[in-house]
């Protein structure tokens, strides 16, 4: 309570350790982990959405993305509508005879998921070169704007996304700047 600091109500969640982002009416917590399937390792991230408006704490429902979440300026509401920018890593592995090839890809996705139905409604999957991770992100109304970087390079690819309309989302590069960036502030 506001008025009086006094606990009106809380909740434990085991193993979501990773990011915290709160909205006016949301609190976001994720946790990530690694999915091993047919010789493919991949990085995935749940959000748990808990409305904290609402005196139920109890009720929360579990997203799931591509990738790990950097910290919480890689998430955004709007709208009814969650928009997070992971890194992902994708690592196939493949045995021929005696010969072991792993070839790890890595990069950036945009996702926005209805925080209503919990489905994603619009994506944009794998549009960072190929090795390079999200280091700053920001959202501004329905703009988006992703730095990019293979960490040790210090020179970062700059992401526009338009997302005013959720059925045709534009993005372009807009060029490679000298640094390293960690927040888009």
């Amino acid at each position: 309570d506001s008025e009086n600091l006094e606990i009106l109500g809380s909740k434990a969640l085991l193993n979501f350790t990773s990011d915290v982002y709160v909205s006016k009416n949301n609190l976001y917590i994720t946790r990530e982990y690694v999915e091993e399937k047919d010789n493919t390792r991949t990085t995935l991230s749940d959000i748990a959405v808990m409305n904290y408006r609402e005196d139920n704490l109890s009720e929360y429902k579990i997203l799931t993305v591509k990738g790990t979440v950097k910290d919480q300026y890689s998430f955004d509401e709007l709208d009814g509508h969650l928009r997070v920018v992971p890194t992902t890593f994708q690592q196939s592995t493949n045995i021929l005879g005696d010969t072991v090839s792993s070839s790890p890809n890595r990069s950036a996705s945009l996702y926005v998921i209805n925080l209503e139905s919990g489905e994603t409604v619009a994506s944009v999957e794998n549009f960072a070169p190929e090795g390079e991770e999200a280091t700053a992100v920001r959202f501004d109304g329905d703009k988006c704007y992703v730095c990019t970087a293979v960490v040790v390079s210090f020179t970062d690819p700059v992401f526009f996304f338009d997302l005013s309309d959720l059925n045709n989302i534009t993005y372009k590069d807009t060029g490679t700047i000298d640094g390293y960036s960690s927040s888009l502030v």
